[in-house]
Formats: C-alpha cells, structure tokens, sequence
C-alpha cells in the first residue's frame, strides 16, 4: 500500500515527466520565417530550409529526408550563386589583384564538397507538417578551411623536397609522382580559398602569407614538372600526352567508367571549339596511355550526379565514380590547362594535372580558345547575375540529353530537354540564341502535386542550326503565375520582344513577397559546326 505522502510525490514526478515532454515535443522554433531568421542571422549562419504540407504519418520519416536532401542542395546552390557572383561582378571587398586570383581558384571549385553542415528535421502530426533544416556556422567553416589550408601547405613543403631529394639522385619517376601529388593539394587549397572568400565577404588576414608561399610552391612545381618532363615547347598532342601520363602516375586504373567533361574557359564555364579538339585528342591519350575507361559521351543521361533529381537508365556498373574537369586560361603567349579527377559524390579531388603551350600554335591551326560570341555572352552572364535568385524552397532542375554543365552541340546533332521540380509550381523556359534572340519557349505550364519530382520533358526536339556561339538555356519556376512578356511570332516560335533586363524584372519581379516561392536555373550551351 502505498502513503498518501508517497502517491503525492509520485504523482508530482509524473506531473514534471509529463510537462517535460510536452516542453520537448513542441514545434522548434526554427520552422517560422521570423524565428529562422532570427536563430540563423545570415551574417553568421548559411542556411537551407524546405517543408512539405499534407504528409501522413506512413510516409513522414521518408519526407524528412527528402527535404533534408532538398535543404542541403538550396544551402550548397546559395553558395554556389555567391561565388558566381563574386567572379563575375567583384561585388566583394577584395582588391583587384586578389579577386583576380579568386577568379582563378573558384573555377576549380567543386559544390559538392562541403564540411561543417549540421542539420534536423520535424514532423507535426497534428497539422501533417514535415520540416527540414540545414546550417552551417560561418566563422566555423572559415576556420576549418584556413587549418586545411595551412596543412596543405605543410604537406605540399614535405613532398617537394621528398620530389628534390629524388632528382638529386636522377630518379625522375618518382621525382615526378611526388610533384604530381601535390597538385590535386593545391586544388583543395583552391577551393578552401574560394569558400573564405564567399563565407566571409573577403580575404581572412591570417592566411595572407600562407597564401603567397603556396603560390610560390605552385611556381616551383610547375617548373620543376616542365623541367623534368622537357615540356616547354608542347603541341596540343604532347600536351594531352603529358598529362594523361600524369594521371596515370598518380592513380591506379578505374574499375568503372570516367566521365571525361568538356573542358571550358576561364572561369566563364563556358565551352569553344577549343574545348572540342582538346576533348578528343584527352580522351585519346587518357585510354592510350593511361588505360582509363571512358564514359560514352552520346548515351542519354550518361553522367552520375549526386543530385537526388537525376534518372539514368544505366546499370550501377555502367555509371561513373570519377570525374575529369577542367579549364584553359590565356595567359600572355601561352594557353594553360588545368585539370582535376575527383570522386563524383564527395566531390574531392583524388588527381590534377596542369600544363601549358603556345598560343600562337592553336591560332597557326585555326583553333579559337574563346567561344564565336564571347564579348556578348560575357556580358549577358554579369546581368543574369545581378539579383541571382538563390535560397528559395522551391527547388527547379533542367538537365539535357549531354547532362547540365560544359555543353557542347555541334550543327545537326539533337538535343532534347527535361526539368523537374519539388513543389507545385509554373514553369517558364527562355532560349537566348548565339544572335541575340530570346525564345520563349514554354510559359505558365504548371506541374501539379500528382507530377512533383517526376521528370517532364520538353516536348519538343531542338536541332543545333546556325548562328553558333554561346547560348543560354534559361528556366524559371515560380509558385503563382507570370506576368506576360512582350512576343512577336515568327517561324512558328515566340520570340520576346523585351530587352534582358525587362525579361529579369518580369521573371524575378515577386522576388520580396515571402509567400511566393521562386527559382531559376540556367545552362550554358556552345553550338558549333562540325
């Protein structure tokens, strides 16, 4: 029998157990606007939130997931939109002479690879409410990026003077492998270099020095490569050579197919007909010499991608681990590659390979670095950049029958198109031609609850004509629908009659409205004879 003076207490117990799970069951705070903004301040967190109405509670743990997967993409895209940004507009608080040096690390940047994320999620049951949440703390991720820079630096020291210790005694193989080992370190110095920048609005002073010594270590790499390898004067050929035989030193054969990308300039992302020659005499030289399988280029959907909107019809054993990108860059009489092999799904880099040779060879060839309609391509690119639209819930995808990035469609070749969306919403796509045109190709097709993340594609096939040149695949999603644009038919097509700027203003004019969600996605396209 238990006393009265013992029941009261169990009974305050159970009193104190039951208000405490009731304090832990409630709503975080986090899934209100005003209460995220105010946890997370922007200038301190990096963010990706997403949520999801009319979830049952069968399917509430699979919900969560999706949208922790679709907050972790908007936080990684948000990123990915201010490092744009920044290379193409200087909108920071850097010099000339370090964006210009940030220009040339963020084209190495990979936005798969990101540490420090921290995420949640939460179900109500009672309103069949799921949400999701990811963040990440600014000053700790720059702090983690300074320390990987540092310790780069220290372990590209070591194996430098491992490579010098090895050429003093005539052993070149392995003189060379250890300075190719410090190439995919100078890739990841690279981009830690390039995340600072976009977290913190600037350079952080205390990496300034170690900055400028593995810029110094980088000099001495590349000319102790050049000196060994006796590449100074290397046509397209032995260049291609060269490097392949580099990867090849640095990695063991693959067991599945490589997906070799287009190559592009600068860091425009941008493709020419350069990029063509060097793709095929890469490709070559990478199963030659290196004995690397190649993914076919010409089947739909070939490329593996860690974006959970993707499908591919290939087999596991057909899709690709590995990826080899890539950029060229003029400078002065010399054009210089640089390349990088990494792990498709962390996005790390496992090998790099640089290089450089005349420039007056390719124009002796009639090899053009830079696209046809560079000047207005370039300058198209800095307008879509203002007010880039980025941190939306509503997440839209678009991906053609070659994939999404580094693009190239040569004159008579088919593309086909496809897009895919997390919410309902309206959708508006937008072709910007090599001459200037803008095509509207489809507007207010609205994608309903039934056909969310399923893939819709375009109905229509487009054949690569002429004018060639950079073109730019532009889509819009937004959760009501959009205003009318100015169109004139011709041909059969809606051709827009508003200059960019009116189009932008159009398409990104609810922009402030919190109610309304938007997004927009965009793909460089470089068409060109055969």
């Amino acid at each position: 029998m238990i006393s009265r003076k013992l029941f009261i207490y169990f009974l305050n117990i159970s009193g104190w157990l039951l208000c405490s799970m009731n304090v832990f069951a409630q709503k975080p705070s986090w899934t209100e606007y005003e209460d995220r903004i105010s946890m997370f301040p922007k200038s301190e967190y990096v963010i990706g939130f997403n949520s999801d109405g009319n979830v049952s509670s069968y399917d509430a743990d699979d919900t969560q997931e999706e949208l922790l997967e679709y907050a972790r993409i908007q936080l990684i895209e948000s990123i990915n939109v201010t490092i744009k940004s920044i290379g193409t507009l200087n909108i920071t608080n850097v010099n000339t002479q370090t964006h210009e040096y940030f220009k040339k690390t963020s084209a190495s940047y990979s936005k798969v690879n990101l540490t420090g994320l921290q995420t949640e999620t939460y179900y109500d049951k009672k309103q069949k409410e799921a949400y999701a949440i990811a963040y990440a703390h600014r000053p700790t991720l720059v702090k983690s990026y300074v320390n990987q820079i540092k310790k780069n630096g220290e372990t590209i020291s070591r194996k430098m003077q491992s490579a010098d210790n090895f050429y003093a005694r005539g052993d070149n193989q392995n003189a060379l492998k250890n300075y190719f080992e410090t190439l995919p370190l100078f890739r990841e110095i690279e981009e830690a270099y390039t995340l600072i920048i976009a977290l913190e609005g600037g350079i952080v002073s205390e990496i300034e020095k170690s900055i400028e010594e593995i810029n110094s270590y980088k000099y001495t790499v590349n000319e102790a490569i050049a000196n060994i390898q006796q590449s100074n004067n290397l046509n397209l050929s032995d260049l291609a050579f060269m490097m392949a035989k580099g990867y090849q030193l640095q990695t063991n054969k693959p067991t599945r197919p490589i997906r070799l990308a287009n190559f592009t300039y600068q860091d425009t992302k941008m493709t020419s007909q350069f990029s063509k020659r060097w793709g095929t005499l890469f490709e070559k030289m990478l199963v030659d010499v290196a004995d690397y399988p190649i993914a076919s280029a010409s089947a739909d959907n070939y490329y593996a991608d860690v974006n959970p909107f993707k499908e591919t019809s290939t087999t596991d054993s057909q899709k690709p681990l590995y990826i080899i990108t890539g950029t060229f860059w003029e400078e002065g009489e010399k054009v210089r590659i640089i390349s990088i092999l990494r792990d498709i799904e962390t996005g790390k880099a496992l090998a790099s390979m640089e290089g450089s040779m005349s420039a007056q060879l390719l124009t002796d060839n009639n090899i053009f670095v830079k696209p046809e309609n560079f000047e207005e391509a370039y300058s198209e690119l800095k307008t879509f950049a203002k007010d880039d639209i980025s941190g939306s819930e509503l997440i839209v995808d678009t991906w053609t029958n070659h994939g999404e990035e580094n693009l190239i469609y040569t004159e008579g070749e088919t593309m086909n198109v496809y897009v895919k969306v997390n919410k309902p919403c309206y959708i508006r796509f937008i072709y910007h031609t090599a001459d200037g045109s803008k095509v509207l190709l489809l507007d207010n097709y609205y994608i309903d609850e039934s056909n969310v993340n399923k893939v819709y594609k375009i109905p229509e096939d487009f054949e690569c004509t002429g004018p060639f040149g950079v073109e730019t695949l532009q889509v819009n999603a937004q959760t009501v629908t959009f205003s009318p644009l100015n169109v004139r038919n011709q041909y059969g097509y809606d051709f827009i009659i508003d200059d960019l700027e009116e189009v932008l203003a159009n398409t990104r004019g609810f922009k402030k409205k919190e109610e309304v969600l938007l997004a927009e996605k965009r793909i460089l396209i470089t068409t060109m004879q055969n």
